[in-house]
């Protein structure tokens, strides 16, 4: 189930920006926008999202400092993006799913961990055979609800991940307007 909610995903970013996908986010009009979040709601299929950019990128391969280039067409300006997505039309009804695209081929040897004050979750990665491999879930939808938990009660999320190239990089969220952004995503698709 969360591949097919990452192709959902995909495509509401996707129609949202055209075929800049997720990197021309900032070109799209959200509904709402809550300090570093925005709240987009599609209308058909039915569906809301919590997004926001990284506001920091640190990456280092080899002890060395590195400069990211991701997305498509590879860009210095591009940064990852955290979602917390509501499907009122699935069966059964997905509420508060958490996802990252991090905008590069993951590596297949370490999961991508979203770190929150003390707490790390592993997330589970998407992988190339289905296209997704630039994408990262909650494990389950327990895990949803306490990595949310722990946003709401926080000030920053850090999801690392390991590219297929070998590079760490770390994305850092600002969680001003989370709350917000996600009791507005999921009030609206009710």
């Amino acid at each position: 189930m969360r591949a097919t909610l990452g192709f959902v995903a995909a495509g509401l970013v996707l129609g949202l920006v055209g075929t800049a996908g997720a990197q021309a986010l900032g070109e799209a009009k959200p509904d709402a926008t809550f300090n570093a979040w925005d709240v987009f709601v599609q209308a058909s299929p039915r569906q809301c999202f919590a997004v926001s950019r990284a506001t920091s990128v640190k990456a280092r391969r080899d002890g060395k400092d590195q400069e990211v280039r991701r997305g498509e067409p590879p860009s210095a300006d591009f940064r990852g993006i955290l979602y917390v997505s509501f499907y009122p039309e699935t069966d059964p009804a997905q509420r508060g799913v958490v996802s990252y695209n991090a905008g590069y081929a993951l590596g297949p040897e370490r999961a991508p961990v979203a770190r929150v004050g003390d707490r790390n979750f592993d997330l589970a990665p998407g992988d190339a055979a289905t296209g997704m491999d630039e994408w990262a879930w909650a494990i389950d939808p327990k895990q949803d609800e306490e990595l949310v938990r722990a946003m709401k009660a926080g000030s920053e999320a850090v999801l690392t991940a390991r590219s297929s190239r070998g590079t760490e990089v770390s994305d850092t969220f600002s969680l001003k307007g989370f709350t917000a952004a996600v009791d507005e995503a999921d009030k609206r698709c009710r």
